[in-house]
């Protein structure tokens, strides 16, 4: 039993460790050229549907939805970090706040599309 939680444990690192990479990977990269001095979520709304092609507000898109990816993959590792010792009821609630890096996914696809087209 020992060595199947030992592996579990590996992975679930794993994967906490590639959310870290990914949070790490938007706040050091820059964001998009004609948005300096703001942050991208502001590059990613700035855009309208009239400007297809808008490549800033589309890094600053894809910056997004890194971002809560990369956050999605953290709060999954803590809640089955949690399930693996037995913290059933706080594993389900940061299961259950995984909901907020969803609807980020989905806000930046959203914005994603809308700067392509």
């Amino acid at each position: 039993m020992t060595s199947e939680k030992d592996q579990t444990i590996r992975h679930v690192t794993l994967l906490c460790l590639i959310g870290l990479w990914l949070v790490a990977v938007v706040f050091l990269l820059p964001n998009g050229g004609k948005v300096a001095g703001k942050s991208f979520l502001e590059g990613a709304l700035a855009t309208n549907w009239r400007n297809w092609g808008d490549w800033p507000a589309v890094w600053c898109s894809l910056k997004m939805i890194l971002l809560s990816l990369g956050v999605f993959a953290i709060f999954i590792s803590v809640g089955i970090f949690l399930m693996v010792f037995e913290r059933i009821n706080l594993a389900r609630l940061i299961l259950l706040s995984t909901v907020a890096p969803g609807l980020g996914f989905l806000i930046g696809l959203f914005y994603l599309v809308k700067a392509l087209f």
